[in-house]
This record gives structure tokens, sequence and C-alpha cells, in this order.
């Protein structure tokens, strides 16, 4: 008694061609008609046969498997008969059932029925939600950051889903739906880091074109001031001449600079004297500026009680250059940026010659030493301090300068020779020091005998000061 029913779903197993199938069933059934055959890749489920034992069930399922046709088994409903349309096939051989296909030679074996029908793998699933929610992830970020990544993104999803969700659907998750999905995903990143940089990098407004739009646009003010100027110029002057009488002189000439073409004669004057106000006002502020770093007594004048030694060197009309003099020499050492705060300013008695020449030094409170001549204060070169000139002076030129003053100091000038390696060239570290150069060298003295010896010279910021030998 047939009890036992083998039914087709008319599709196809993973892996497999309707083209390939085909061929299997005309092996394994070489009695069915191309009609019969067909209804195996039709996609509708229809019972193949009915057979007794389970063994039977067994060996054709595994036939139809083989040939990558889904199928399965289901116990016959007592008392119901199969319809002329399912009146089954001829049940295949034992040999067809064997090998339905022959394999071409050094192909791989064909995956067995459990395989084919392996069941729902969780890690699959795992992959597959794993797939969505990055997708998904990815796409909000860069929809967030740059639509049109956002929408590659979207795409991209849209595309990837279709073969990955196709291939789970049986349970088969192949090789080809991972190397999709890793393509699109690479794809995705790509989308979302160029739209980041592009919206990290691009310039909400182009400086080129800001500048262009503010030029036109006072260019555009320019001609209307001008136009309303020669429409009504007494306005005009008259919110001048109020500027001027508030002392606004800056503003006074901003608002009329358009109009410094025009060629009237009584706007020029007012003009001009806006100019000088302006330059006026900004020598003085900058003459406040470099008096407040000028330390409360550090530039007072000189008195003869107080320094009864210089009166008697410079005497009383030296005495009233000097304090002439010294205020304007203690501001032009303060002008420099180099000091911080001027703290004392005296005469320079190693520079100075009395009722002659005059020279200043200046010492500030960050350590800056500067030397101010008569000369100096009226020229409008800044000062440098004495560490920064000794800073830039000629190492080379200093050490030859000093063996030079050394020979003219010996009995015998031919016999120097100087031990190179001994040249020792440095510069204090008190701003106000100076710079050193000492080496060792051999010569002959009076008597003609060669001796070692050693040399130091000092240079300050005017140049060799001292050259001393010693035995």
């Amino acid at each position: 008694m047939s009890n036992i029913v083998v039914n087709a779903s008319g599709r196809l197993l993973p892996g497999h061609t309707s083209a390939e199938s085909l061929a299997a069933l005309r092996t394994l059934f070489p009695s069915g008609t191309p009609t019969q055959l067909a209804r195996f890749v039709s996609g509708q489920s229809f019972a193949v046969t009915t057979v007794s034992t389970p063994a039977e069930a067994k060996k054709i399922l595994d036939a139809l498997r083989l040939a990558g046709i889904e199928c399965s088994v289901a116990q016959a409903p007592l008392g119901i008969e199969l319809q002329e349309e399912q009146v089954p096939l001829p049940l295949p051989s034992d040999a067809s059932i064997a090998d339905p296909l022959p394999a071409p030679e050094g192909a791989a074996p064909e995956p067995s029925s459990h395989e084919a029908a392996a069941p729902g793998s969780w890690a699959g699933e795992v992959f597959l939600w794993a797939c969505f929610v990055l997708l998904g992830t990815m796409g909000a970020i860069t929809l967030a950051t740059n639509l049109w990544g956002g929408l590659l993104t979207g795409l991209a999803a849209a595309l990837v889903t279709p073969p990955i969700r196709g291939q789970l659907a049986e349970y088969r998750l192949k090789p080809s739906g991972v190397v999709t999905f890793m393509l699109v995903f690479a794809l995705v990143v790509a989308a979302s880091f160029t739209g980041s940089s592009t919206e990290t990098n691009a310039d909400p407004a182009d400086p080129a074109a800001a500048a262009e739009a503010q030029k036109a646009e006072r260019y555009k003010r320019d001609a209307e001031l001008r136009a309303a100027f020669e429409k009504d110029p007494a306005t005009t002057l008259a919110a001048v001449n109020a500027l001027l009488e508030q002392g606004q002189y800056a503003q006074a000439l901003a608002q009329t600079a358009p109009l410094s073409k025009v060629g009237h004669a009584e706007l020029d004057a007012l003009r001009a004297r806006a100019r000088e106000q302006v330059r006026r006002q900004a020598a003085e502020a900058e003459v406040a500026r470099i008096r407040a770093k000028i330390a409360a007594g550090a530039a007072d004048p000189v008195t003869r009680a107080k320094y009864p030694k210089l009166h008697a060197a410079w005497g009383e009309e030296g005495f009233r250059k000097i304090n002439r003099l010294l205020p304007l020499a203690a501001e032009k050492a303060a002008a420099s940026g180099e000091c911080d705060k001027l703290e004392y300013i005296a005469v320079s008695d190693s520079r100075s010659v009395p009722r002659k020449s005059l020279t200043f030094f200046a010492d500030c409170a960050n350590g800056a030493r500067f030397y101010v001549a008569e000369a100096d204060i009226t020229d409008r070169a800044p000062l440098k301090p004495k560490d920064q000139i000794l800073a830039s002076m000629d190492r080379g030129a200093a050490s030859l300068a000093c063996e030079r003053a050394i020979k003219a100091q010996l009995a015998f000038p031919l016999s120097f020779d100087l031990d190179l390696l001994s040249t020792d060239i440095s510069q204090s570290q008190h701003k106000a020091g100076n710079l050193s150069v000492a080496f060792t060298f051999t010569a002959k003295n009076a008597f003609g005998a060669e001796l070692p010896q050693r040399a130091r010279c000092l240079f300050d910021d005017r140049g060799l000061i001292e050259a001393v030998i010693t035995n």
C-alpha cells in the first residue's frame, strides 16, 4: 500500500541551474516527457510519486536533491487518490539514482542530501542582521553629514540586501554573498569619508567671492556718497565740521575718504585738518605709551650736588645739555620692544668725551642694556640692545681680529702658531656682558725661546676692546 508521497516544490536548491537540473532529471527519469520534467522547475509544488517504505522515499529524495531539486516527503491522507495531472513518474532505476548526472573528471563531489537541506544557520541570521544594522547606522551618520553620501548608502543597502537575503532564505550563505556585502560596504565607507571631508574642507563662503562682493558694495556706497555731495555739499560739510568739533578726526577722515578726489577746496581743508589731528593724536599716544615704560625717577635731571665729579668734567653748560637730552635718550631706549621697563639711565663715562660727545647707557628690568648717543636720539631707526648686537657679530671675524691684536704684541709675530682646537668663543649670559675669544698658541719671546701662551680678547657692541696675553 502506498502511503508516502514524494513532493517537489518546483524550485531549485542553491547552487544549481535549470539546465543542469533538467539534464540530471532526464538521466534520472529516462521515460519522462519534457512537460513532466519541466514541472520540477516551474515554481509550483506537485506530488512526484508515492512509495510504500521510508527506504524507497529516502532513495528518491537523495536522487532528486543531487539533481538540484528541492523536495520533501509527506504521509498520504487515507482515501485520497492522486488526480490525473498528478500521475506519478515512473520510479527511477537504482543506477540512475546512484548517479543522476555524472560529474566531469576532477570535479569536486556534490554535497550530500544532508548538506543540501541543512537546517537554518543562526550564524547566517546574525550576519544578515549585522549587515542591516551596520548599513543602517552608516546611512544615518552619512545622511546627517552629507546628503549625497546618505542617498548612496541607501542605494547600496537596497542593492546588497536581495542577494544576501536570497541566499540566507535557503540557509546557505555563499561566499558570493559575503563578497557582495564587503564590496558595497567599502563603497559606503568611501562615500562617508568623501562626504565628511567635503563638508569639513568646504568653505561656507568663497573668500574671493566674498571679497569681490564687499568691494562691489563699497563702490556702491562711495558712488552714492559722491552723488549726495554733488547734489548738496553743504550738508556733508556741516557733518564733517561737527565731527571735527567733537574731536572725532579719524571718523571724519573715514567718512570723507570717497570724496578725496572731488576737488572741493573747503572739503580738502577740512580733511587736511582732520589728517593732522589724527597724526598728532597717534604721536601723543605713542609718547604716552613709551613714557609709561620709564620707571619713576629714572630720568630725573642731574644736579651738581648729587654728581660733583660729573659737573666738574662737563661744567654748567654740559649739565644743561645732559639734562636736555636725558629724557629724550630714555624715551629712545624705552621705545624698543626689547625693553620691558627702563629702570636706570646715566652718562656713559667710557663712551663720552666731556664737553664734546655725549652717550648714555640705559638698563631695563629684563636686563637689556642700550647705549644712546646724541645722533641716536634723532635717528628714526630703532635701537638694538647690546646682547643682540653681540649675538649678530661674526664669530670668525672676531677670532681673526683677536689673532691680529695678539700678533701685534709679540716680539716675533711670524713665530705665532695657533692651536686651532683650543679656540673658544662665548658670549656672557648677562645681557650687558661682552663677547670673549680665547685660545692657546706658541710663539718666541724676546730671547728667542718658543713658549706656550694663552690669549684672551673681549668685544663689546662696538668691536674689540681688549686683547691680553698670559703665559
